[in-house]
């Protein structure tokens, strides 16, 4: 495609082409990640997860009281939030120069 002579050289700015939207709002809003707890890359990036992850322990201690027969191991509590998530995470021994971005 960009090799056909009316290829544009320049594109107008993202933020000209969908006003009014957010960064978060153009990754996917409702995909559930699974390194983030099955959260939105949004809930995170908000705040959102504390809340998120204290209404699903809330739905799983309902749950858990009223299917006791269910739940042999006991109650089933939800694993801590990440404190870091990476995409191609920098080697430790290389330190991210500001220049470089």
């Amino acid at each position: 495609m960009k090799y056909q002579a009316d290829y544009p050289a320049t594109f107008p700015l993202i933020s000209t082409l969908m006003p009014g939207l957010t960064p978060f709002d153009r990754l996917q809003p409702d995909y559930y990640h699974s390194a983030l707890h099955l959260l939105t890359p949004a809930a995170v990036h908000y705040g959102w997860a504390d809340q998120v992850q204290a209404q699903r322990q809330h739905v799983l201690q309902l749950a858990y009281t009223q299917h006791l027969e269910r739940f042999v191991r006991g109650l089933p509590t939800l694993a801590p939030l990440p404190t870091e998530v990476w995409i191609n995470q920098p080697s430790s021994g290389s330190p991210i120069s500001i220049n470089a971005l």
